[in-house]
């Protein structure tokens, strides 16, 4: 037999071994038997030496004991590149152009196969870790699993990760001591269109508690999603998890010691393994952004810590040992102030032209009856709004909030201050402070100054609105893919000191989600809001402004009105009893994510509304009973701009007749307030950097009856959030 050239021989085993490594596909079709065979012959004939053959056979036991990679489905390319992240920070991708490399090949859906440069060998196979991971085995097992899931990387390139991740510990036998590969599970076993890697339970549990500790969920919540994990093999449910963590849950402080790259990657692995819901995640990522500005406070508190340990960690403490004593002495240096403390907070900066259309007609305010309403002369304003919030953790299920922002104490609607006066100082008012009680994921109280508890659109409530009172909420999972809803509340509009018809909202709503499939999510309420004592009285000539009280203390414009003065003064009060019904529903299509469709619809109606009663107390005949509203919009992009690039656009049209709803609460933006307009709102976001984004609106709106008023609003935002 003649020996081929050894430069030949080289070659061809290069090829059959190392080749994987020039592409992210699978391992070729020879056998494990073969190879070895092969290489036994190339060593007998002293074409490798023993110790070359040695290694080279090591290397495909490596590659042959791998856990069968994971079937090939779409996942977004952010989740895709925070595990390469995460790899590099670990060390485990060992230089920049390796972790650059890999991400060339990451593709969206549907984009055609990568070029060759993105297909050239990036990992080296001689290189090493310099230091050891910090991340526990689940976190490098998984985010290696989802780059072979992703064809990221082959299958030698696996091996290659998992001998850096595991090399010199414990648990670096774990994969490669198997006596066989397991047999590979039959695709249409496999759970889709999610992906669901092969997990231990124990490393399913090692990220839960991580995210606990890393202060992402609550005991009580990790406690219930580490109910959800299954054995390895076990089909998953066709109906996904109730939501189980909620973003407005207040949990104990923990700070985040890990990248935000992490974090991310670990509620991804939830989702994929079926144990957290879409919802759940999303709750996890808003809380992590959140709890940023509180980490950096405790960052900057513990920053201190290693000089002022350092002159007794080296006079006692052997130099291995220092590090790892230095980290645990800034975990646990974090001040009992900053674990119970949330801090957070936003800043807009708004250019607006209020534009009004030729020939309008000349209005009064309703409010101040001897003054003009502008509607003929345009406005063009610099404008800002600044907010900063505080939670506090009290107890286990008790939490305090406030919240301060710019406005005034008689708008209620909007907490913008327009600059311009002189460079004078601007107010800062308590928006928000309540109380927040959770006994158990299914209920929440709240009780202060609070934010809307319902599920609305601006169609009734302003987007900046907040109700002073109680509401309760109750919400589970019923059964499949089905959830429901309850919200109740009392809340003072008014109260008198001499009178006892104070002025109060009872409300209550009823809803349920449902879920038809993963992408799919379908939302819809019925409210009911019953105003109490809002309809003006007409003062007694002999004691003038007793019932004063009974005319609003705030008004936009829009309500029928009649005067309650019967002097030569004019004081003008609501006409109409306000009892309100109202049904919303909101589909969110999320086949492209992370691009969704929203569509969105909302329909209101005054069932308070009496003609006769209106007509008796105006001294007006044929009062028009025009007592609806209905708004119907499109949403489409990412459901939140929070990163650079991330960009949503929507278009909405809506009509809200006078009386449909009480005109001091609904949106300050669309007709500059008030009911009896119609028109549409276009507007769009589009993200500049994370946590940073413009936003722009057009509000196009005229009169529905009466005399002309056309308005059109434009608004350009700089927003951003800390």
């Amino acid at each position: 037999m003649k020996v081929p050239p050894v430069w030949l021989v080289i070659a061809a085993l290069t090829v059959a071994l190392c080749g994987p490594l020039a592409t992210p596909s699978p391992a070729g079709e020879a056998s494990e038997a073969g190879l070895s065979d092969l290489i036994e012959i190339l060593r007998s004939k002293g074409v490798l030496s023993r110790r070359e053959a040695e290694a080279i056979g090591q290397r495909i036991a490596e590659i042959a004991a791998l856990p069968p990679a994971p079937p090939r489905v779409e996942m977004p390319p952010d989740g895709i590149r925070a595990a390469i992240d995460g790899l590099r920070a670990q060390g485990i991708l060992v230089t920049d152009a390796e972790a650059a490399g890999l991400a060339a090949r990451v593709r969206v859906a549907g984009d055609a196969a990568p070029s060759p440069e993105a297909t050239a060998p990036v990992l080296a196979e001689t290189a090493s870790p310099t230091a050891p991971p910090t991340q526990g085995p689940a976190y490098l097992r998984a985010m290696i699993d989802i780059l072979r899931a992703q064809g990221i990387v082959s299958e030698p390139e696996g091996a290659v990760l998992y001998r850096r991740a595991f090399r010199g510990r414990d648990v670096a036998g774990e994969w490669f001591v198997r006596s066989a590969r397991p047999a590979a599970k039959p695709a249409s076993a496999l759970p889709s269109p999610s992906l669901r890697i092969e997990m231990r339970e124990d490393d399913v549990k090692e990220v839960v508690y991580g995210l606990r500790g890393q202060g992402i969920l609550s005991e009580r919540e990790a406690q219930g999603l580490d109910e959800r994990i299954l054995p390895p093999g076990t089909e998953r449910p066709a109906t996904p998890p109730p939501q189980i963590v909620f973003e407005d849950a207040e949990i104990p402080y923990a700070r985040t010691t890990q990248p935000p790259a992490y974090i991310r990657a670990m509620i991804d692995i939830l989702r994929a393994q079926g144990v957290a819901s879409d919802e759940d995640a999303a709750a996890m990522l808003a809380r992590l952004v959140r709890k940023g500005p509180s980490d950096r406070v405790a960052e900057g508190v513990t920053s201190e810590i290693p000089a002022a340990v350092s002159a007794e960690v080296k006079k006692q403490v052997p130099p291995a040992a220092r590090s790892e004593i230095e980290r645990d002495a800034k975990k646990r240096a974090v001040p009992e102030w900053a674990k119970r403390f949330t801090l957070s907070g936003d800043l807009r900066l708004r250019a607006q032209a209020d534009l009004y259309g030729d020939g309008n007609a000349t209005l009064f305010r309703p409010d101040k009856p001897d003054q003009v309403l502008n509607t003929s002369d345009d406005r063009y304003r610099l404008r800002l709004r600044a907010r900063l919030g505080v939670k506090a953790k009290v107890s286990e299920t008790i939490g305090a909030n406030l919240r301060l922002a710019t406005g005034n104490l008689t708008e209620p609607v909007s907490t913008n201050q327009t600059l311009g006066e002189y460079w004078n100082k601007k107010s800062f008012v308590l928006e928000q402070g309540y109380l927040r009680w959770t006994p158990s994921n299914e209920w929440i109280a709240t009780a202060g100054r609070i934010p809307n508890p319902f599920f609305a659109t601006d169609l009734v409530w302003d987007a900046d609105l907040n109700f002073d009172g109680v509401a309760v909420t109750f919400a589970r999972h019923v059964a499949g893919r089905f959830g429901a809803f309850a919200t109740a509340g009392v809340f003072p509009l008014q109260e008198e000191e001499f009178s006892a018809k104070d002025k109060w909202l009872f409300a209550g709503q009823a809803g349920t989600q449902w879920r038809p499939t993963d992408n799919v999510s379908v939302r819809a309420g019925a409210s009911y809001y019953h105003f109490r004592n809002v309809v003006g009285e007409v003062n007694d000539p002999g004691i003038p402004g007793q019932q004063d009280f009974t005319a609003p203390l705030f008004q936009q414009k829009g309500n029928t009105l009649f005067d309650i003065d019967p002097s030569t003064a004019v004081k003008t009060a609501l006409a109409s009893e306000f009892r309100e019904v109202d049904l919303t529903l909101n589909v969110d299509l999320g086949w492209f994510d992370p691009v969704h469709f929203v569509f969105v619809g909302d329909y209101v109606r005054n069932i308070g509304f009496d003609r006769g009663d209106v007509e008796a107390r105006t001294g007006v005949t044929g009062v028009p009973e025009e007592i609806d509203g209905w708004l119907l919009g499109v949403a489409v992009g990412h459901p939140t701009v929070r990163e650079g690039g991330d960009w949503k656009g929507y278009f909405f049209y809506k009509r809200l007749e006078a009386d449909a709803v009480i005109d001091a609460f609904t949106d300050s933006d669309f007709h500059l307030g008030g009911t009896n307009a119609k028109g549409f709102t276009l507007g769009g976001e589009y993200g500049l950097m994370r946590n940073v984004w413009l936003a722009g609106r057009w509000h196009s709106a005229d009169e529905i009856s009466g005399g002309q008023l056309s308005i059109d609003v434009f608004q350009l935002d700089l927003n951003a959030r800390y």
